[in-house]
């Protein structure tokens, strides 16, 4: 009886030892829902100020404080003089060069048509001059033919004439050499220009790219549904650049702060893309891109499963889209 009475008590302290281990896995499932690769946060609001990327004159404001802007709105229009007198600058400088390209390509076509007339003609001559002489002698050795002197047509290179014949298609050939080496210096000269004027008119080209892009960012547009919380500034004033403009809560939240105890910090890395769930709502779901960490920190009261026993965690901030259906300080879990 003694040694079964002892065998209960070994067994009973077992079972309570197991069933305490299991209830502590239990609760720290339950509080990072039941996943090494689950953390706890909440989603946020945050305003965010709109700034002038340079100096500029204000032409309109088309909010007020407290109105809702959808995302697309215009809330406000800037003006900057002198970048549209470089825009204007940079727009008469590329027509110039387009102009003076086109002026390069007639005048080098006139230089060619020059070539090949002044040039023609002394090519014309010299091929009349090869005609009669090759005639010439064609009637001579037609002359011997008949006279029986010569028993063959072929050209005697000893004849005066046939010597002259050989020379005047010598100088004719070079004659027609030395235009195609004209015409070829005209166009090799041609298109080193053509690549000058296309260099200036593309670098020109992407600076004006460049200035558009700025005067297009004077256009102050809603990246997201909101509130506007401030306008600091007024119609017709002057603002330098970088001077903060206006103000706008977003009307969701665009920020989860997550929390991550030890065991599952290392699944999450910056860029990483997160599944973000409501935790009153299985259905509100979404997806964050993780931008950053925090540090170590005590969770906020409303993540506290217990008042006796603070629950801590490491800050993990996630970027959100504004489309989304969590409320500002919503509970959430990221996967």
């Amino acid at each position: 009886m003694l040694n079964t009475s002892t065998s209960y008590r070994f067994n009973g302290y077992y079972l309570l030892t197991f069933i305490l281990f299991i209830g502590m896995v239990y609760i720290s499932n339950r509080y990072f829902r039941g996943s090494q690769y689950a953390a706890v946060g909440l989603a946020e609001t945050k305003s965010y100020r709109i700034n002038s990327d340079r100096a500029a004159n204000v032409l309109a404001i088309l909010v007020n404080e407290g109105q809702t802007v959808k995302q697309g709105d215009t809330l406000l229009v800037l003006s900057n003089p002198a970048l549209e007198v470089e825009i204007s600058k940079i727009n008469k400088r590329i027509e110039q060069l387009k102009q003076e390209q086109s002026t390069e390509d007639k005048v080098t076509a006139a230089e060619l048509a020059y070539i090949e007339a002044s040039e023609g003609i002394v090519v014309e001559e010299l091929q009349s001059d090869l005609q009669k002489l090759e005639a010439e002698l064609k009637l001579n050795e037609a002359i011997y033919k008949e006279l029986n002197t010569r028993t063959s047509t072929q050209i005697n290179t000893e004849n005066p004439k046939a010597v002259e014949v050989l020379s005047l298609q010598k100088q004719l050939q070079k004659q027609k050499e030395a235009i195609n080496l004209k015409k070829l210096d005209v166009k090799q000269k041609h298109e080193v220009a053509k690549t000058q004027f296309n260099n200036q008119i593309e670098l020109l080209s992407k600076e004006h790219e460049l200035l558009v892009a700025q005067q297009t960012r004077l256009v102050k547009i809603a990246s997201a549904a909101g509130v506007v919380q401030s306008v600091y500034i007024k119609n017709g004033e002057q603002v330098d650049a970088y001077a903060p403009l206006l103000s706008l809560n977003p009307l969701q939240p665009t920020t989860v702060i997550a929390y991550a105890n030890e065991r599952n910090r290392e699944n999450f890395s910056v860029g990483q893309t997160v599944s973000i769930t409501a935790q009153r709502n299985k259905s509100f779901f979404t997806t964050g891109k993780v931008i950053g960490f925090g540090s170590v920190t005590e969770l906020p009261s409303i993540l506290q499963k217990s008042t006796a026993v603070k629950a801590y965690g490491q800050e993990i901030f996630i970027e959100i889209p504004s489309a989304n259906n969590f409320a500002n300080g919503e509970k959430v879990i990221i996967r």
